[in-house]
């Protein structure tokens, strides 16, 4: 027979004594290695105590994370009701490596049937309180709990993360319900700096919503995202035995609220958010005056992928897939297909009716490598024609296998060959009178001829360059 998790809450024991006094005067663990995702997490020093003599048990442990140093100790009586004490303490050390400095401790206290707990945490301004009574032998695991935490900055913990100042709560207290006793509680996250993207900042103002539940499942209600300028979305989920579902509706989507080159908009937005602990699965469908799409996105493993991306309306046709590897390499693919694409639709940039089709592939670390083709079949771009073609290859510092040839409104650019070694020679001829219908802000005529050889530390360029009535960014030239 298959064997079923039992959902029925374990027995209280009568006694922890063992028919044998236990006592182990120390124990040692040089070195721990934890390996994920191709990232190792070392604990050294791993050492401590177990002492069953008598009446109680008394264990003691330390060991250095990459963290901090923690230091614990525990004692509960051999007979009911067990009572118990204990602490946790972690102190931070100066470690350059380390990936995030922090200090804590944890208090421990009660009985084994109630076990009250406190833990009050820094890391790097930020602080972190948790309190409230385990019950591991009831059904809801819980009597009460309280969350809460500010001063929480996702730049600190991601360089390339934007910033915020965020702060959270959230209280649970046990109900009785036809199905047993569950936890209701409420929960709240709120930024102090929101912002958009291109601030650099987070662009949540609010989230609220309520949950009911147990060890084995919960119902989320009332979650309501608060974007600010971008909009809300709101909706409900449920998580079931390891596996959840968010379902998550917006009627009206700003995207000038993320970011400054998006045009205000009015989008109407449907996602589903589902899966467990080993593949996440998100479907969204986007619609507003000017088209609509969905997407279809999933990460399992050691793997992001774009399973499709379809999208269709005024602002043209576009449809693509894509993986991205997220282990060390980073390693990626993703091919497009885009049809009669007019990006004045969705922002700052020149009428077009573009048309694109490609594939882009390499890694991102430890170096950048990229390999690309792409075709440009007949488009416009303000009025005039628009077509070309391209490929190249670009790994660890060097340019090869370029073969680009594009006709952009009368502006044409061609370029072959390779840089970045010795014997390498790209070639270039640009002819471009009018630089105006590229982009707000061009204006001028620029013609170059010419070519570049040698290691980039000691180029070899020879070039002509003529242009007139040239503004670009940054620079002017008459």
């Amino acid at each position: 027979d298959r064997l079923k998790d039992d959902p029925t809450p374990p027995p209280l024991p009568a006694s922890l004594r063992l028919p044998v006094d236990v006592n182990v005067a120390t124990w040692d663990v040089a070195q721990l290695d934890l390996v994920d995702a191709g990232k190792t997490l070392s604990f050294r020093a791993l050492h401590g105590t177990i002492d069953g003599r008598g009446e109680r048990y008394r264990l003691n442990a330390a060991a250095t994370t990459p963290w901090a140093a923690v230091r614990g100790q525990l004692g509960i009586d051999k007979d009911a009701p067990f009572k118990l004490t204990g602490t946790v303490t972690a102190q931070h050390s100066a470690q350059p490596q380390a990936p995030l400095l922090v200090d804590a401790r944890l208090a421990l206290s009660g009985h084994l049937a109630a076990i009250a707990f406190k833990l009050d945490a820094q890391a790097q301004g930020m602080a972190f309180l948790a309190s409230g009574v385990a019950t591991p032998f009831t059904q809801a695991r819980l009597a009460k709990l309280l969350v809460a935490g500010q001063g929480i900055d996702p730049h600190r913990l991601a360089a390339d993360a934007p910033s915020a100042d965020l702060a959270f709560s959230s209280v649970f207290e046990p109900v009785a319900t036809a199905s047993g006793e569950r936890m209701l509680g409420t929960f709240s996250l709120s930024n102090r700096q929101p912002g958009r993207l291109d601030q650099n900042r987070l662009p949540l103002a609010n989230l609220t919503g309520a949950l009911l539940g147990d060890a084995r499942q919960v119902d989320f209600n009332a979650l309501l995202l608060d974007l600010g300028a971008a909009g809300q979305v709101s909706g409900a989920g449920q998580w079931r035995d390891g596996r959840f579902r968010i379902d998550l509706t917006s009627p009206r989507l700003n995207l000038a609220g993320l970011h400054a080159a998006l045009y205000p908009s009015r989008i109407r937005a449907a996602l589903q958010l589902s899966g467990d602990a080993d593949r996440q699965r998100l479907v969204a469908h986007v619609a507003e005056t000017w088209g609509e799409g969905r997407f279809t996105l999933s990460r399992q493993a050691a793997a992001l992928r774009l399973e499709a991306a379809n999208f269709r309306g005024e602002a043209g046709r576009l449809s693509a897939n894509g993986t991205l590897q997220l282990d060390a390499s980073r390693a990626f693919v993703a091919n497009f297909d885009a049809a009669d694409i007019n990006p004045a639709r969705l922002g700052k940039f020149p009428r077009a009716r573009l048309n694109a089709r490609g594939q882009v592939s390499g890694t991102l670390k430890p170096e950048l490598q990229v390999l690309s083709q792409f075709t440009l079949p007949p488009g416009e771009l303000e009025g005039s024609p628009v077509q070309g073609h391209g490929r190249l290859r670009y790994e660890k510092q060097h340019l090869s296998e370029a073969d680009i040839d594009l006709d952009l409104a009368g502006n044409r650019a061609r370029f072959k060959g390779a840089y970045g070694r010795v014997g390498d020679r790209l070639v270039w001829d640009i002819e471009a009178p009018a630089l105006a219908r590229l982009y707000p802000g061009l204006a001028g005529r620029l013609n170059s001829h010419g070519s570049a050889s040698g290691e980039p530390r000691q180029p070899q360029i020879d070039a002509q360059l003529d242009a007139s009535g040239l503004h670009l960014p940054g620079i002017a030239a008459e």
